[in-house]
């Protein structure tokens, strides 16, 4: 490792994780009293974001990242946030924007369908369109599955300190094999309750896709950024590290430019 690079790991060490590890628990304070449902399920993405985040930081700081039990710990917490924020994106845009689900409001999608499935025995345009989405997503899982493990491991030093990168095989399980069998689980199951469940399809099934864009996307994300720079990890580690920064503030930059609507207390709906 150069000099440079070392001190990119102090950085992305002691500097950036901290840093929005504090953030999204300040987001979840902010939102903890939240009555509207995406607001309640964006806090609790954020909560799974925070507690992840933690058990990473204590597997590297405390056990120099050999602890797998706690690598899963913040492996499954990342998943379940990248769920919980989907599931809360799905809900705020249809409940405040396009007005799917509610039986009273006027769609914000019919002027693009020639007729509403609230007004008239007609298909749901957008219900269909996810006809389409759902098994994509199936197709697009086995990229992951489809991806060879690779055995990475590498001493180096940082700063004097002695230090072993690595990207074990049971860490790749989780996220290259693990993760697209349950997003291709949920997706078809999405798909089976879009086309057979007759009364409110969307509502479970908004959830069941969301859970499965929250497996899909923590493995893909773990195999593309792993992909480039697999013979340098520290790499590896800082643009994940910065990704997720930006994850957070890109959260928090949202709920201040909305928050006069977001937060009104009689949101909750």
């Amino acid at each position: 490792m150069t000099l440079f690079e070392q001190w990119i790991v102090i950085i992305y060490a002691f500097i950036i994780k901290y840093t929005y590890m504090l953030l999204s628990l300040g987001l979840v304070v902010i939102l903890w009293r939240s009555k509207s449902l995406d607001l309640k399920a964006l806090k609790w993405g954020m909560a799974f974001f925070f507690i992840g985040e933690s058990f990473c930081a204590l597997n590297s700081y405390i056990y120099h990242e050999t602890s797998y039990l706690f690598e899963y710990f913040h492996s499954f917490g990342m998943v379940l946030s990248f769920g919980f924020v989907v599931f809360s994106v799905f809900e705020g845009v249809d409940r405040r924007i396009i007005k799917l689900t509610n039986p009273k409001e006027r769609c914000a999608a019919l002027g693009l369908c020639r007729s509403c499935i609230k007004y008239a025995d007609a298909p749901c345009g957008l219900k269909r369109l996810f006809h389409f989405i759902t098994p994509a997503c199936i197709a697009i899982s086995f990229i992951s599955l489809s991806a060879a493990i690779q055995w990475v491991s590498y001493n180096t030093n940082i700063l004097g300190t002695n230090y072993d990168y690595s990207n074990a095989a049971v860490r790749q399980l989780f996220e290259i094999r693990f993760c697209p069998i349950i997003a291709i689980v949920l997706f078809t199951l999405t798909m089976i309750i879009l086309l057979f469940k007759k009364n409110d399809p969307i509502t479970p099934s908004k959830v069941l896709f969301s859970g499965g864009v929250g497996y899909l996307g923590f493995g893909l994300f773990r195999l593309i950024i792993f992909a480039p720079y697999r013979e340098n990890l520290v790499w590896k580690a800082f643009w994940e590290e910065l990704t997720e920064l930006i994850f957070v503030v890109g959260v928090g930059i949202t709920l201040w430019i909305f928050r006069h609507r977001l937060f009104r207390k009689d949101t909750d709906n």
